[in-house]
């Protein structure tokens, strides 16, 4: 397992450890917004939630561009989004570059070839016209 992921579980980890302690530590208001239900536990369950997803939202696309290099092109609540091209697709990008030159060298080799058989074949017509020539059989 990389390094990163490491990084990324016990980091994972804390800030789960950390969201739970700062709701634990942080006051309840004495009114409550509606969208709690005017509960506590459900209060103190959201707030934990988005000091949990603060912390993830915040810290792990800094840990991917730090590991890897590349920041994200989109942060949104859904998450941060990159850059679709990833290290596999340079290596198929690259593998088909290579297997299209090795194409067209083989297509430039097969064009000299066939030009070396046309120029043979005149070359073996014009000996045989020649001698065909020489003997008779054929007129100028």
């Amino acid at each position: 397992m990389t390094i990163e992921r490491w990084i990324v579980r016990v980091y994972v980890a804390a800030a789960f450890v950390a969201a739970i302690a700062a709701t634990v530590a942080l006051e309840v208001p004495d009114t409550l917004p509606a969208i709690t239900f005017h509960t506590e536990l459900v209060f103190v369950a959201e707030r934990g939630l988005v000091l949990f997803y603060v912390a993830l939202l915040a810290m792990l696309p800094l840990v991917r561009s730090v590991s890897r290099g590349d920041m994200p092109i989109e942060v949104s609540t859904r998450g941060a989004r990159y850059q679709e091209l990833t290290t596999e697709s340079e290596g198929s990008i690259e593998r088909l570059t290579q297997a299209i030159n090795e194409q067209g060298e083989r297509l430039r080799i097969d064009e000299i070839t066939s030009d070396e058989i046309v120029k043979r074949v005149g070359e073996l017509e014009g000996g045989i016209r020649s001698r065909a020539a020489e003997e008779g059989r054929l007129s100028p």
